[in-house]
């Protein structure tokens, strides 16, 4: 589909460098949820999964004491990722968080010393920005 972000598959994820900490991984977009939910697990990383940003802050609110990163969609149903971002921020300011989105326009001044990650990406390339922020 013309406009959809897209998500390349990985062949060997024994390369790809994984870890034990637990992710909650905010996506409204199906196909980009399975293929990156399925290389968080088959490289050790515990996941928790929201459909739209309303299930990613309930989430958030039972769990937080244990996610240790927030991987969320910038453009979500029922509540967008700024509002999502606010809402964590209020309640564990220190929280890592991964902005993804296709469409980021760099003159919000929100997203300064927020980490990006670019629509669409290569699992790889996601995989590589989780693990940097706990390295």
């Amino acid at each position: 589909m013309e406009g959809q972000p897209t998500v390349t598959a990985v062949e060997n994820l024994g390369l790809l460098q994984g870890g034990s900490e637990t992710i909650l991984f905010v996506e409204d977009e199906e196909d980009v949820r399975e293929a990156l939910v399925g290389v968080l697990q088959d490289t050790g990383y515990g996941v928790h999964v929201a459909v739209d940003g309303m299930d990613g802050w309930h989430l958030f609110q039972q769990h937080h004491e244990k996610i240790d990163l927030v991987l969320m969609d910038l453009s979500m149903p029922k509540m967008t990722g700024l509002e999502l971002l606010n809402r964590i921020r209020e309640v564990e300011p220190a929280t890592k968080v991964i902005i993804s989105s296709g469409q980021i326009d760099p003159d919000l001044r929100w997203l300064q010393g927020e980490t990006i990650l670019k629509k669409p990406y290569r699992l790889s390339e996601a995989l590589g920005a989780i693990r940097s922020q706990f390295e």
